[in-house]
Formats: structure tokens, C-alpha cells, sequence
């Protein structure tokens, strides 16, 4: 995510956010940026929403010719069954 984009989600929540970005060049076609951006986004309001984290970490990386996202927070966890049709 753009340095501005962490920097606003930092004033906003309080948290520290690390992000260590593992791909040099993310190569994406540019409505799939866009979704990802969503995506991303969208699992960052949850952590500042529902696990009282203090801090986030976003890494990109890519495996087995796949980008892969990692979204991990310090926060409290979930303690029940996810719902059908929904992702822990």
C-alpha cells in the first residue's frame, strides 16, 4: 500500500503498522490492483475494528507464481466458528 495509505490508517487507529513488501515490482493488471487495494483495505478496518490491536503487519510476497497478502495484528483473535460463506 501507498506509505500515505499506512501513514493515514496509523493517525486513524493509533496502531503501528509494519510492512515488509518481500516483491520489487508488483505486476498486476490494474483492476486487479484494484481489488486487491479493496481487499486489503476492507481486512484492515476489520483489525481496527474488532481485534484491539496495537499493531498490524501487511506483507506481500509472492509464492508459486501467486502474490500472496498476509494481514497479521496483535489483537484479541476470534474466538468463534466462522459463518457460512465467511473467512477467518
Amino acid at each position: 500500500m501507498p506509505c500515505n495509505t499506512v501513514d493515514e490508517f496509523c493517525d486513524r487507529t493509533g496502531m503501528t503498522m509494519t510492512t515488509p513488501n518481500r516483491v520489487a515490482n508488483l505486476e498486476l493488471p490494474l483492476e486487479h490492483e484494484l481489488q486487491v487495494f479493496h481487499i486489503v483495505r476492507e481486512a484492515l478496518a476489520n483489525v481496527a475494528n474488532h481485534s484491539a490491536a496495537t499493531r498490524a503487519w501487511l506483507t506481500v510476497e509472492r509464492s508459486a507464481g501467486h502474490y500472496v497478502f498476509t494481514i497479521a495484528d496483535n489483537g484479541a483473535g476470534y474466538g468463534g466458528a466462522p459463518r457460512e460463506g465467511h473467512y477467518v
